[in-house]
């Protein structure tokens, strides 16, 4: 019944969000500005995400080692396009999925799989505060204007998680925090406790696991991901050619990147909608590009990589028999109580 509220007020989310997006929009001067799509640069933007995702699969690899010393490549990069493809359906549906894949086929224990896939958004949360920074540095009275909610949310949140980060890094490094971590998660629910310090516990011995060789890769994947995500954004841009997205740059790529992050964030399927909202508005109010133009930009450079990631993730889906049902099972586990 939860699970169906949450998916509920998640598409009631994504529904408003396009609403907002398309509102007063001319569908025939939208059709025209559709017609006018680069379809090379579409394809470019789109294989450029998919490289993105092999790299972070790859990523994923180093950060499984100290549950498994060799994982397969491959079978990581389906597990990473089934998560991305639950997500597309069901918000948040895929942290359980993919890390279910991994476990399934690596015979790894699901709670450290799921354990890595907190770490990578920690990693993710981070590059995000970062361009947000930058992003507030340059565009900082156009932002604060337009979006004074967004800014004034997203500040705390990343001051909140800069704070909550340090207390992690010590409880991994230092035995007395992690103890005390302990005993603040003992005072939960006893069922609760039992699954979050179960999960605590085979996540930071996971990451002590973690040695030196496996820094570098972990940081230049890191690296490279959000270089392609940028790339990809930039490639997007010239799927209709003008002048205007050509004055756009360095700067406004990596404003567009940030507002299309947290869009994301947000427990819509797969940023359906708020995506849509974000990229559309920030063309209009901060680049003052056409509002027909800025629609088909947001439009196009989500459906691309939306459908063919979901068509992919689907695919491997039914070769590795995971399904909704299935997925939804593994929730009930006693590991996951703490994702609830």
């Amino acid at each position: 019944m939860k699970s169906a509220i949450r998916y509920l007020l998640a598409i009631v989310l994504s529904g408003g969000a396009l609403y907002l997006a398309f509102r007063g929009q001319d569908l025939g001067t939208l059709q025209d500005e559709l017609l006018r799509t680069n379809i090379f640069a579409l394809c470019l933007g789109t294989a450029l995400q998919l490289f993105a995702h092999f790299i972070r699969a790859w990523r994923w690899k180093y950060l499984l080692k100290p549950f498994k010393e060799h994982t397969n490549l491959f079978t990581a990069f389906k597990a990473v396009m089934v998560g991305y493809a639950l997500n597309n359906v069901i918000p948040r549906a895929g942290e359980v999925g993919r890390p279910l894949i991994i476990s399934k086929r690596e015979k790894i224990p699901f709670a450290g799989a799921l354990g890595t896939i907190v770490l990578e958004r920690v990693f993710d949360i981070f590059i995000v505060g970062v361009l947000l920074f930058i992003s507030y540095v340059l565009y900082a009275d156009t932002l604060t204007a337009s979006f004074p909610e967004l800014i004034a949310t997203t500040t705390p949140i990343i001051i909140i998680f800069i704070v909550a980060l340090v207390f992690f890094i010590a409880a991994v490094l230092n035995e007395k925090v992690h103890h005390f971590i302990e005993r603040v998660i003992a005072k939960m629910p006893k069922k609760i406790a039992a699954a979050v310090i179960k999960l605590f516990k085979t996540f930071t011995d996971g990451l002590r696991g973690l040695n030196r060789r496996s820094a570098l890769p972990l940081l230049g994947g890191t690296a490279v991901v959000w270089f392609l995500y940028w790339l990809s954004m930039y490639a997007f841009m010239l799927t209709l050619p003008s002048a205007e997205f050509g004055a756009i740059g360095f700067g406004g790529t990596t404003l567009l990147l940030t507002l299309s992050a947290i869009a994301v964030v947000i427990p819509t399927p797969g940023g359906l909608g708020t995506y849509h909202y974000f990229i559309s508005q920030t063309l209009i109010l901060v680049f003052a590009i056409g509002s027909s133009r800025a629609v088909a930009f947001a439009t196009l450079s989500h459906f691309a990589p939306y459908i063919v990631v979901t068509i992919l993730g689907i695919f491997y889906a039914f070769r590795e028999g995971v399904s909704l049902k299935m997925n939804t099972t593994k929730k009930k586990s006693p590991d996951n109580e703490a994702l609830r």
